[in-house]
C-alpha cells in the first residue's frame, strides 16, 4: 500500500472515503481500489459538462429507487451500487462515468477493454499504473446497469439515422447499419484525445471529423457529455447546425468524406504560426546569407571605384538598366494580347514595382535615382538618364553598331567604356571595366527580381554568393514559378539547398514555403485585399513555420472542401428595368482561418462567413494565381458609379441562349451558362468581397474562359462596351468546330481606396 501512496497520492484519500464497508463492497465487485485509483488518473482526459453530471446523478437517483431486496438483508446489485456512488462523490468520478456511458452500452466487452487501455496509453500513463485486462472487464461489468440507464445509446442511434437520411442511401458492401456510427475501437481513444485537446486549448480549437462511420458516436459524445456545439456538412456543402450554429460550433463533421480521421484544426493567423528569428541561417547550412544594412554590395565588390563620380554613373546606369528589365519581367505574369481600354493587372501596379526596384538599388550601395527622370517609349523599354541625358545615346549607338553582341539583358564592356571615356579623367583597366560590368549586372539581376517582394522593407538579405559578382546573364523564364526561383536564389542558395520534395511543393495549392529559415509568402493569397499587396506578388521573412512545437516546409491550402450551393450566390434578382451599379450588398462579409499539420506540411482551410453562416470556402492560392492575370479597366470620362439599366440589349445580335448579365455575388456558376457571361460583383468598397471574387474561378468544363476584371474609376457603361469590343476581336477559329467554347467576364466593383 506504500507504494501506492507515492505514485498514486489520491489513493490514500480514496481508501479512507471508501471506509471499510466501502472495500468490502469493492471486494465482492471484484473491482480493486488500485484499478478505480488509477481510472481517476485518466479522468482529466474525459471532462464531462455540468449537464451531463447532473443528469448523471438524476439517473443514479432514479435507479436506487429500482433496487431490490431479498428478506430485508441482502440488496442486490450492492457492489455496483457502490462503485457508482462513489465514483459520483467527486468530479473526477463523474468523469470516468461519463466515458463508461459512452462506449459500455455500444462496444462489446473486448472493443470496451481495448478502447480503455488506448486511453491510459496516450495518457502516458506508466504500465505499473495500468489495470489489467481482467481489472477492466470487471469495471466494465461493474458499470453496466448504470451505464445503460443513461440513454447514451439512444442518442447515437437518433444520430446515426438523422445522418443516414443526409448521405442518402447506400447498396452493395457499402450499405450502411446501425453499427456504423461507432468508430473504430482505436480510433475512438483518438477521437477523447481531439476532444480534451478542444476543452483545455487557450485558443480556439475546433475537431474535424471526415467521414461517415463513426460520426453518429462523435456527435452525440461531443453534444451531450462535452457539451460542444457541433455542426454536420453533408456532400452539396450545406450546414445542418447540431446543437448550435456554424461560426460558433467546436466540432463539425464531414459525412461526405470517403475515410474515417479524425483532425485538430486551430483558428487563427498565419503570423500567429511564424515565429521570426532575426538571425539567418547559419553558414553550415548551404544558404550563408548577407544582411546588406551592415555591409555595402557596391563598395565590397569594387572598392577601388567607390568615389561619388564612378558610384554616380553606376547608379544611373544600373537604374536605366534595372527599369529596362522590369516589363520583361512582368510578361512572365501574363501572356496575352493588348486589348482597349483595358490593361494588364501587374502593368497597372508597376509603377509600385519600379519605386521598389529604386529602393533595392540605393540598398545596394548606389545613389538613390527618382523613376520620374526617366521615361517610358512605346515598346516600354527606358532609354533616357537622370541626369545625363546622352548616356542612353551611347548605349544606343554601340547596339546599332554591334547587334550581334549586345543583350538587352547585359550591360556590355564596350558601351560602359565609352561612357567611362567621356564623363571620368580617371580611365579604368579593361579589366576593370570587365569587374564593373559584372557588379552591375549582378546588382540588376537583383532589383530586378526582389522588386517583385517586400524585401526593401523586410528581409533585406541576400545570399552570400550572390553578394560577389558573377557572370551571368539576367535571364527571366516564361512563368511564376521561374520568378518565384530567381527570388529564393537572391535569399538562399536555392539552386543547391532546394531537394526534389521542395520543389514539389510548387502547386497551385502553395501559400508559404520555408527554405533553410527563409520564408516566402504569396502576398495575394495572405492579406485578403487585392488593393494593400501593390504589386508585391511575394513577402519574405527570415524564420520558420512552426505549428504545435514543430516546423514545418510548408503551407499549403487544405484541398477536398466543397462550396455551400445554397448560399453561395446571393443575386440582385435583375427584374424588368433594373439599374445596376457599384455597391456593396453584403457588409457583413467576416473570415477566418484554421490550421492543421500533417507531416511537414502545414494545411489552411480559409472560410468566409454571411451573418455567422458559412457562405464559401475561399482558395487563397486560386487569389493569387488569378489576381496577376487579371485586367484592370483604364478610367473613363465617367462617373464611377454611374448604372445600366438591366433591360437595355448590351449584345443586340444575341439572344437570351448566347448572352446573360447578372449582378450581385456570383461565386460559382453551373455548365448552363450561354456563350457570353458577364457577372458584376456588387462588392464596392468590401475589400473582402472583392478578394474573395478572384477564388470563384471553379469551372469543371474546360472550355470556358474566364476573365476577371477590376472596375477602378471606370463606368460599368464604358466595361460593357470595352467587352462588346473584345468579344469581337476574338479569333473566329476559337470558336468554331465542335461545342463552342465560353467566355465568362467576371467584373469587381472595387476602387483602389475601397
Amino acid at each position: 500500500m506504500a507504494s501506492w501512496q507515492v505514485d498514486i497520492p489520491s489513493l490514500s484519500n480514496l481508501v479512507a472515503s471508501a471506509g471499510a464497508h466501502g472495500l468490502k463492497q469493492l471486494a465482492l465487485s471484484g473491482v480493486d481500489i488500485h484499478t478505480l485509483g488509477c481510472m481517476l488518473m485518466v479522468s482529466e482526459l474525459i471532462p464531462a459538462c455540468q449537464d451531463f453530471r447532473l443528469n448523471l446523478n438524476t439517473r443514479r437517483e432514479k435507479q436506487r429507487g429500482e433496487r431490490r431486496w431479498l428478506f430485508n438483508a441482502v440488496e442486490l446489485g450492492a457492489g455496483t451500487s457502490f462503485l457508482v456512488d462513489h465514483l459520483l462523490k467527486t468530479r473526477a468520478g463523474e468523469n470516468v462515468l461519463s466515458l463508461m456511458a459512452s462506449i459500455v452500452p455500444l462496444l462489446s466487452p473486448e472493443a470496451c477493454v481495448v478502447a480503455l487501455s488506448s486511453l491510459f496509453d496516450i495518457a502516458g500513463v506508466k504500465p505499473d499504473h495500468t489495470p489489467g485486462v481482467s481489472q477492466l472487464h470487471k469495471l466494465r461489468n461493474a458499470v453496466v446497469p448504470f451505464s445503460q440507464s443513461v440513454g447514451f445509446q439512444e442518442r447515437v442511434l437518433q444520430y446515426h439515422a438523422l445522418f443516414e437520411r443526409i448521405v442518402g442511401p447506400r447498396s452493395g458492401p457499402d450499405e450502411l447499419g446501425p453499427y456504423d456510427a461507432m468508430p473504430d475501437k482505436h480510433t475512438l481513444s483518438r477521437i477523447v484525445q481531439c476532444c480534451h485537446k478542444i476543452a483545455t486549448a487557450e485558443n480556439t480549437t475546433v475537431l474535424v471529423w471526415k467521414g461517415f462511420v463513426g460520426s453518429g458516436w462523435l456527435a452525440a459524445y461531443a453534444s451531450c457529455i462535452l457539451g460542444f456545439p457541433v455542426c454536420a456538412i453533408n456532400g452539396a456543402g450545406e450546414q445542418l447546425p447540431i446543437n448550435d450554429h456554424y461560426a460558433r460550433a467546436k466540432v463539425f463533421l464531414h459525412l461526405a468524406a470517403e475515410s474515417s480521421t479524425c483532425e485538430i484544426h486551430i483558428e487563427g493567423h498565419l503570423s500567429e504560426f511564424i515565429h521570426v528569428n532575426g538571425l539567418g541561417p547559419l553558414p553550415d547550412c548551404g544558404s550563408w546569407s548577407i544582411n546588406c544594412l551592415e555591409l555595402n554590395f557596391l563598395r565590397h565588390n569594387v572598392p577601388d571605384f567607390s568615389g561619388p563620380s564612378f558610384v554616380g554613373l553606376f547608379s544611373e546606369i544600373v537604374a536605366m538598366q534595372t527599369l529596362n528589365q522590369l516589363p520583361l519581367a512582368l510578361a512572365a505574369c501574363y501572356k496575352t494580347q493588348p486589348v482597349p481600354g483595358f490593361q494588364p493587372y501587374m502593368l497597372d501596379v508597376l509603377p509600385r514595382i519600379q519605386a521598389r526596384s529604386m529602393d533595392i538599388l540605393a540598398l545596394l550601395g548606389f545613389y538613390r535615382q527618382e523613376v520620374a527622370g526617366f521615361r517610358l517609349d512605346e515598346d516600354l523599354q527606358w532609354h533616357a538618364s537622370l541626369n545625363d541625358p546622352d548616356l542612353a545615346k551611347d548605349f544606343k549607338e554601340f547596339i546599332k553598331q554591334h547587334p550581334d553582341q549586345y543583350r538587352i539583358q547585359h550591360i556590355c564592356p564596350e558601351a560602359l567604356f565609352r561612357t567611362f571615356k567621356r564623363r571620368l579623367s580617371e580611365q579604368p583597366s579593361d579589366d576593370a571595366i570587365t569587374l564593373i560590368c559584372d557588379v552591375l549586372n549582378t546588382a540588376v539581376w537583383l532589383a530586378s527580381t526582389l522588386a517583385f517582394t517586400d524585401w526593401n522593407s523586410g528581409l533585406r538579405k541576400i545570399a552570400a554568393r550572390n553578394f560577389h559578382a558573377f557572370s551571368s546573364y539576367f535571364k527571366r523564364g516564361t512563368s511564376g514559378k521561374r520568378i518565384c526561383l530567381d527570388i529564393l536564389e537572391t535569399c538562399v542558395n536555392a539552386r543547391r539547398s532546394m531537394t526534389l520534395r521542395k520543389l514539389d511543393m510548387f502547386d497551385p495549392d502553395w501559400v508559404a514555403l520555408n527554405f533553410d529559415g527563409v520564408i516566402i509568402l504569396r502576398t495575394l493569397a495572405v492579406s485578403e485585399s487585392i488593393h494593400k499587396a501593390q504589386g508585391k506578388v511575394y513577402s519574405l521573412l527570415a524564420g520558420h513555420i512552426l505549428f504545435d512545437g514543430e516546423q514545418k516546409e510548408a503551407l499549403l491550402q487544405e484541398p477536398g472542401y466543397t462550396l455551400p450551393s445554397s448560399s453561395m450566390s446571393i443575386r440582385s434578382g435583375l427584374t424588368h428595368k433594373q439599374q445596376i451599379g457599384p455597391e456593396n450588398i453584403v457588409p457583413s462579409l467576416q473570415s477566418r482561418q484554421f490550421f492543421n499539420g500533417s507531416g511537414e506540411t502545414l494545411f489552411v482551410r480559409h472560410e468566409i462567413l454571411k451573418d455567422q453562416v458559412l457562405f464559401a470556402f475561399a482558395s487563397p492560392a486560386s487569389i493569387a494565381m488569378a489576381t496577376i492575370e487579371s485586367w484592370v479597366a483604364l478610367p473613363c470620362q465617367h462617373s464611377y458609379y454611374s448604372v445600366i439599366d438591366s433591360n437595355n440589349q448590351i449584345f443586340p445580335d444575341s439572344g437570351p441562349e448566347h448572352f446573360r448579365l447578372s449582378a450581385g455575388i456570383l461565386y460559382d456558376r453551373g455548365s448552363d451558362d450561354p456563350l457570353i457571361s458577364i457577372l458584376y460583383q456588387k462588392v464596392d468598397n468590401n475589400e473582402l468581397g472583392q478578394w474573395l471574387m478572384y477564388s470563384a474561378k471553379n469551372f469543371a468544363d474546360s472550355n470556358v474562359i474566364v476573365v476577371h476584371i477590376l472596375q477602378r474609376e471606370t463606368c460599368i457603361n464604358c466595361i460593357l462596351d470595352r467587352i462588346v469590343l473584345w468579344e469581337r476581336s476574338i479569333d473566329d477559329e476559337k470558336r468554331s468546330g465542335g461545342q463552342k467554347s465560353k467566355t465568362v467576364y467576371w467584373i469587381i466593383a472595387g476602387r483602389i481606396d475601397a
